[in-house]
């Protein structure tokens, strides 16, 4: 019978529950994790019911203490062998007690004692394996979980994959169609990373005007990449970008690596990211090699400055034309029908070129506007809309240099060679200024009386004189010396004009 055993035990429960308690937390480094106080509480209960007499009428609740110890004790993260060796501490703690009392040699208190370990024994097995059974249902419950969550991320790893492979395709699209943009612009770009000055982007427009491709330029030091364009400074360029945020439209002359030349436009930024930090320098190309040719080509007939007026215009030529106030030139070689009896067509063809060379630099010097060559006479004008005086001086000047350059060039004449003599005439007025003729053939030219008036003016000076108009005068008579010539009948006109004749500048 156990009772007797367990009723000696039980009047020592007190020493029994100390030395339980000490020898746990001296073999078993777990139960450092809980408190002395909750460990005795913990050992007295089980105490109570192992040594109680009524264990055998219920044993259901000794074994429902021990289910909620082992629960408590699997939350708490012990292993099985840590919670059977709390168990089994039990049996050396008793039999030391029971050897202090020194009642272990009596038969039957052995009988006694041996009957109450043996239902301790049957105790500790269902303690086993209620403590497996938690661990397990543990054990399942955290991979019930865990296959949850890897449910749940299977899931969201699909549905990234499937927005990373719709975000790819749309970034892939976008930078195809970004690159045709590129291509289609008539535009070279380029772009260099801010910090590397390493080109990431050459257009293949680049490569078409600058003649250098794209395995030459991406990849490698921008400044590097532009020097090879002779008449490009790329450390300039980069420099002013970086100093200014901006390089503004730059007209350049390139000759490009197969010693072609080009004439471009450069213009270029720097781009900032949402901080406001550059993140790049952005540059742009523009190929106007084909229009300065035409410019070129056709100021030889005509103006220069006709030429740019019909390039840079948004619509179609059209005839008509606006009043303005502007001073108009006619110069005329005196003689020169006596003159042309004497040359052969060569000579006479070498002479006015000779000629017109004179005039056209001067009258360029001074901003004037060469409107036509007829025969050796040269008409010329001098449009200064917010300043007609400045115009009116500048044609009196070329004037001066014309008959100047003339002078030096017929004083150093050598034997055999003609001299040129020329009058001119300058007049200050309103005009109709604009294109005459038809949609088919049409001239840019100034019409109105004060026209008339200068070729009358040319026409009534001698050689290596220079007659001005009376409202030309009024305009220049502060820069120049000038003699009043009175009142002239002009040809073709009834009312007289006075005319002045210019000596010198003051």
């Amino acid at each position: 019978m156990p009772e007797l055993a367990a009723q000696l035990l039980a009047s020592h429960k007190v020493e029994l529950a100390d030395r339980i308690v000490s020898r746990i937390q001296q073999r078993i480094h777990g139960y450092s994790r809980i408190s002395t106080l909750e460990l005795r509480a913990s050992v007295e209960v089980f105490l109570d019911r192992i040594l109680s007499p009524s264990v055998h009428a219920e044993p259901g609740e000794l074994l429902d203490i021990v289910m909620e110890r082992s629960e408590s004790r699997v939350r708490q993260g012990f292993s099985l062998s840590e919670f059977l060796g709390a168990l089994f501490s039990v049996f050396p703690a008793a039999r030391s007690v029971i050897r202090e009392v020194g009642l272990d040699s009596r038969p039957e208190f052995a009988a006694s004692y041996e009957a109450l370990e043996g239902r301790v024994h049957e105790l500790m097995v269902k303690s086993a394996e209620v403590y497996s059974e938690t661990i397990s249902q543990q054990i399942r419950s955290k991979n019930e979980e865990l296959n949850r969550l890897n449910q749940r991320l299977s899931a969201h790893e699909k549905l990234v994959k499937q927005e990373s492979s719709s975000i790819g395709k749309a970034l892939t699209s976008a930078n195809e169609f970004n690159s045709r943009v590129l291509q289609s612009l008539s535009s070279g770009v380029f772009v260099a990373d801010a910090k590397t000055r390493k080109l990431v982007l050459w257009s293949g427009r680049m490569e078409s005007i600058t003649g250098l491709s794209a395995e030459r330029a991406l990849g490698r030091d921008i400044v590097e990449v532009l020097n090879q364009l002779e008449g490009l400074d790329g450390e300039r360029l980069v420099a002013e970008v970086r100093r200014t945020n901006k390089l503004p439209v730059t007209k350049m002359k390139l000759r490009r690596p197969d010693g072609r030349d080009a004439w471009v436009y450069v213009r270029g930024h720097r781009l900032l990211d949402a901080e406001g930090e550059p993140e790049g320098t952005v540059g742009v190309i523009d190929d106007v090699t084909e229009r300065e040719l035409l410019i070129d080509s056709f100021s030889r007939y005509v103006s220069r400055d006709a030429v740019r007026r019909v390039l840079s215009r948004s619509e179609p030529v059209s005839l008509g034309g606006e009043r303005k106030t502007v001073t108009i030139f006619f110069v005329d070689i005196r003689g020169f029908t006596s003159l042309a009896e004497t040359q052969s067509p060569e000579s006479l063809h070498a002479l006015l070129n000779d000629y017109f060379r004179l005039v056209i630099d001067s009258l360029a010097a001074n901003q004037g506007f060469i409107d036509k060559f007829i025969g050796d006479n040269v008409m010329a004008l001098f449009v200064r809309t917010s300043n007609p005086a400045e115009g009116a001086r500048q044609a009196v000047r070329a004037a001066i240099d014309i008959q100047r350059s003339l002078l030096r060039r017929n004083e150093g004449e050598g034997a055999g060679e003609v001299s040129i003599q020329v009058g001119i005439g300058v007049n200050t007025g309103e005009v109709m200024l604009g294109n005459i003729g038809s949609k088919e053939r049409m001239e840019f030219t100034a019409i109105g009386d004060s026209v008339n008036v200068t070729a009358r003016l040319q026409t009534l000076a001698r050689a290596g004189e220079i007659l001005i108009g009376e409202s030309t005068a009024a305009l220049v008579e502060q820069d120049f010396v000038l003699e009043d010539r009175g009142l002239s009948q002009l040809k073709g006109r009834r009312e007289q004009v006075r005319v002045f004749a210019v000596r010198e500048a003051k």
